[in-house]
């Protein structure tokens, strides 16, 4: 029942999305707004899209800015995974959790890919990002055969892919 204006509230919602990382009156309000929407969606209404907003469908654009995407994959190596492969008891542990870690960071390694992100052009920047999501599918396998030290050595790996692409296209 949403689909005639899926497009124009995606482009909404997307705009009142990116805007919130300010903090001002203005963003506020426009929250506020699709807060709105969304209720009035929710009851079947149909909602008012603004002229200088246009649909666009087929569009391939970003699902996400990089920079919470690279934060979600540091606290995954950082937080969790780095702990989890040091040894066989944190492993055993954090089984279910050390893959859970492991699927997102190998899908978020392929969102990063899409052509929409800046160095997505570069094939040094696709490699490693193909590098990361390798060693997270990786990771996954040694989790699923209980093998701590293919998850160590996974899990090193993926912090070497992100190193390597952050020495390159971050400056260090």
């Amino acid at each position: 029942r949403w689909k005639n204006q899926a497009a124009g509230a995606r482009q909404l919602f997307a705009r009142a999305g990116f805007n919130a990382k300010s903090d001002n009156e203005n963003v506020f309000k426009e929250a506020k707004l699709r807060l709105e929407d969304l209720t009035a969606l929710l009851r079947g209404e149909s909602i008012l899209v603004p002229s200088n907003i246009e649909p666009q469908p087929n569009q391939n654009e970003q699902v996400s800015n990089r920079p919470p995407l690279m934060w979600r994959l540091e606290r995954a190596h950082d937080d969790r995974l780095a702990v989890w492969t040091a040894n066989a008891g944190q492993f055993n542990k954090n089984l279910a959790g050390a893959r859970h870690e492991a699927e997102t960071v190998a899908a978020l390694a392929q969102i990063i890919q899409h052509p929409s992100y800046t160095d997505a052009d570069s094939e040094s920047y696709i490699e490693y990002a193909k590098a990361l999501q390798k060693a997270a599918l990786d990771l996954r396998r040694a989790v699923e055969q209980k093998d701590v030290a293919a998850a160590g050595t996974a899990a090193g790996d993926m912090k070497k892919a992100c190193d390597n692409c952050h020495l390159d296209y971050r400056g260090g």
